[in-house]
C-alpha cells in the first residue's frame, strides 16, 4: 500500500486495516503523530476510567547500546541526555514535537514524555471533531510521569463534554501544574451572552498540584468548598460570576497571588481582602446583568439601558493589592476604588460607552475620582481614552488630582487632542522622573475628535515642576514620525531642565529616515545641557 509524502504540518498518520499495517496519512492541520495500532481500544470517550494500552515502547531510557553508539556518531543532538531533549521539545508546539518522532528510533517516542501539552484548533469555528480526535490519539501515546502545562483552546460545544472530562482527568492524574481551558464559543458583550459553557467537573475543585489555572467559557459551580492549596495564579473569563463563587475561590486559595477577571458579569462588588493576592486584572466588565439565551425575543427587542443600569458601579476593595489593571471595555459601568492604599502600580487602559446625554461630564467625574484614589502609586499607565478625557478636563480649566507617581506610561498614538491630556498629567505629576510613550498605532483616538482645542502645546505658559526639577528619562516606543509626535518631543526637550536621556525606539523606520529624524531632533533647543538623544531598534 503506497503512502502520501509525510509533512509535519499537514498529515496525521494512522494505521490502515491492511494486514501489513502500512501507515496511511490523513490531512489535518495539527501535524503528525506516530502510528498506533487500531486493533487496540484507544478511545477516551468509551470509558471514563480508561487505562493506557500495553505495547512495546521504544522508551528513551531503554535504548540498546549499539543503537546509542550509532546515534552518537551520526547526530550529536540525539546524543544529548533525555532531560535536555525534553526541555527543548517543551518549547515546541505539540504538532512540531510530534513530528520529531519521524526523525529516528531515538526520537520515535521521545515526544510522548514532553511535559507541556498545548492543543489549539487553528480553525476556531470549524473542524472541531477532527481536532478532538487528534487530541484523543495524542494523549493515548503520552506516557510521561507528569504534565507541567496542559492547554486546550477550541470552540467548545456540549457534544464534547464527556471527552473534555476525560482530558481533564488525564491532566489531573499526571499532576498538572498549569491548566488552561480556553473554550469560548458564542457571543459575549455588554448586552448579550450566548455561549455554550462547559461545566467544570466537581473533582477539579479539590486539587493540590495546580499552581496556575486559566478558564474561559466554563461554569464555575462548586457544590462544596474549593481547595486549590497550591494555586498562585487564576484567570477566569467569558462567564457569569456570583458573590458566593468569588468568596469560595478566595477562601479556597490560601497562596493565590494573581487574580484576572476577563469578560465577566454578574457581580458589582469585588472584596479582595486576602493577604496574599497582590495583583488584580479586570478586563471587559459587562455589569450586573446581560441578556442570555434564557430571555425571550420580546425581552431582547425591548431591552434598553435605563438610568439604573447607567449608574451601576463596580466597587473594589483591595487593601493588600500592589498591582491593579483596568483594561478593555467597561460598557456603561463606572468603577470605584474603596481601599487600595497598598498599591504600587496601576494600569488604567479602559473605555466606556456613552453614559446618557452629558457623558463628557460623567467621564470627567469618574476619571478624576479614580485618579484621586491612585494618587499614591509609584507607576501609572494610562490609555488613549483616559488621556482624551483629561484633554476635556484641560479644556474646561480643571486639573487632574496631584500625584506622587515617579513613572508615567502613556499607551496612545499621539494626536492633537491627546497633547492636552498629556500636559494635564505632567502638571499633576511634580515628582515624575520617567516618562514612557508607547505610541501604539492600534489605539484609536475618537472620544475628543470634535473638541475644539484652540492652542497648541507650545503655547503652554504654566510651570511644570516635574520638567523643571525631576524628569530625567523619556522613552518613546514605536516612534512613527508623526507631526504631533515631533511636537511633543520638541516641547519636552525645550522644557525638561534636568533631562539626561531621550531614548527613541523606531523598529519600522528605515536607516535613512532615522538620520533625517536625528537631524531634526538635534535642531531643537534643549533646556538641559546634559540631555542626549539615543536611537534604538
Amino acid at each position: 500500500m503506497s503512502t502520501s509524502p509525510i509533512s509535519s504540518d499537514n498529515y496525521l498518520p494512522v494505521f490502515s486495516n491492511s494486514s501489513t499495517q502500512t501507515p496511511s496519512y490523513e490531512s489535518y492541520p495539527w501535524g503528525s503523530i506516530s502510528p498506533i495500532d487500531e486493533e487496540q481500544d484507544y478511545s477516551f470517550s468509551d470509558n471514563e476510567n480508561f487505562v493506557l494500552p500495553k505495547r512495546q515502547r521504544f522508551s528513551p531510557t531503554n535504548i540498546p547500546p549499539k543503537t546509542l553508539t550509532l546515534t552518537l556518531t551520526l547526530d550529536r543532538i540525539s546524543a544529548l541526555p533525555d532531560s535536555i531533549l525534553l526541555h527543548i521539545l517543551s518549547f515546541l508546539p505539540i504538532e512540531r514535537a510530534i513530528a520529531t518522532g519521524l526523525l529516528s528510533k531515538r526520537w520515535q517516542y521521545l515526544w510522548t514524555y514532553t511535559p507541556n501539552l498545548h492543543f489549539r484548533n487553528p480553525w476556531r469555528t470549524s473542524h472541531n471533531s477532527e481536532f478532538v480526535r487528534f487530541v484523543d490519539k495524542t494523549l493515548i501515546q503520552c506516557g510521561g510521569a507528569k504534565v507541567d502545562r496542559f492547554l486546550v483552546d477550541f470552540n467548545y460545544d456540549s457534544r464534547f463534554r464527556f471527552t473534555l472530562n476525560l482530558w481533564i482527568r488525564f491532566a489531573v492524574k499526571n499532576n498538572v501544574h498549569e491548566l488552561s481551558l480556553l473554550l469560548f464559543s458564542g457571543l459575549l458583550s455588554y448586552r448579550y451572552c450566548y455561549c455554550d459553557h462547559y461545566l467544570l467537573p466537581q473533582h477539579l475543585y479539590k486539587n493540590f498540584s495546580l499552581t496556575k489555572l486559566s478558564l474561559s467559557a466554563c461554569d464555575v459551580n462548586p457544590k462544596g468548598l474549593i481547595s486549590w492549596k497550591s494555586l498562585r495564579s487564576l484567570s477566569i473569563g467569558c462567564m457569569k460570576l456570583s458573590d458566593d463563587v468569588m468568596q469560595k475561590i478566595l477562601s479556597g486559595c490560601p497562596v493565590l497571588e494573581s487574580l484576572e477577571l476577563n469578560e465577566f458579569y454578574g457581580i458589582d462588588k469585588l472584596n479582595i481582602t486576602s493577604p496574599t493576592v497582590k495583583k488584580l486584572v479586570v478586563r471587559d466588565y459587562y455589569g450586573k446583568n446581560v441578556i442570555t439565551e434564557e430571555h425571550s425575543d420580546e425581552e431582547i427587542e425591548e431591552y434598553e439601558p435605563n438610568d439604573e443600569i447607567r449608574n451601576l458601579v463596580l466597587e473594589i476593595w483591595g487593601p493588600n493589592l500592589h498591582s491593579l489593571h483596568f483594561l478593555g471595555s467597561f460598557s456603561q459601568n463606572k468603577c470605584r476604588l474603596m481601599n487600595v492604599e497598598s498599591l504600587v502600580e496601576a494600569n488604567v487602559n479602559f473605555n466606556l460607552v456613552k453614559i446618557g446625554e452629558n457623558y463628557h461630564e460623567a467621564y470627567r467625574e469618574m476619571l478624576s475620582e479614580l485618579l484621586g484614589k491612585l494618587h499614591h502609586v509609584q507607576s501609572l499607565t494610562l490609555g488613549t481614552w483616559c488621556i482624551q478625557v483629561l484633554s476635556t478636563l484641560e479644556k474646561v480649566g480643571r486639573p487632574s488630582p496631584l500625584s506622587k507617581r515617579k513613572t508615567l506610561t502613556l499607551d496612545t498614538r499621539i494626536k492633537r487632542q491627546d497633547l492636552f491630556g498629556i500636559t494635564n498629567l505632567l502638571a499633576s505629576s511634580p515628582e515624575l522622573k520617567m516618562l514612557i510613550l508607547n505610541m501604539n498605532p492600534h489605539y484609536k483616538s475618537e472620544l475628543c475628535s470634535r473638541i475644539d482645542l484652540l492652542h497648541g502645546i507650545s503655547d503652554q505658559k504654566r510651570v511644570f515642576n516635574c520638567l523643571a526639577l525631576n524628569l530625567k528619562l523619556v522613552k518613546i516606543v514605536n516612534f512613527g514620525q508623526g507631526h504631533r509626535e515631533f511636537e511633543l518631543l520638541r516641547f519636552l526637550l525645550e522644557n525638561a531642565k534636568v533631562l539626561e536621556k531621550m531614548i527613541i525606539q523606531a523598529p519600522s523606520i528605515a536607516r535613512c529616515e532615522i538620520i533625517r529624524t536625528t537631524k531634526e531632533l538635534l535642531s531643537y533647543p534643549r533646556a538641559s545641557p546634559r540631555a542626549v538623544i539615543l536611537f534604538s531598534e
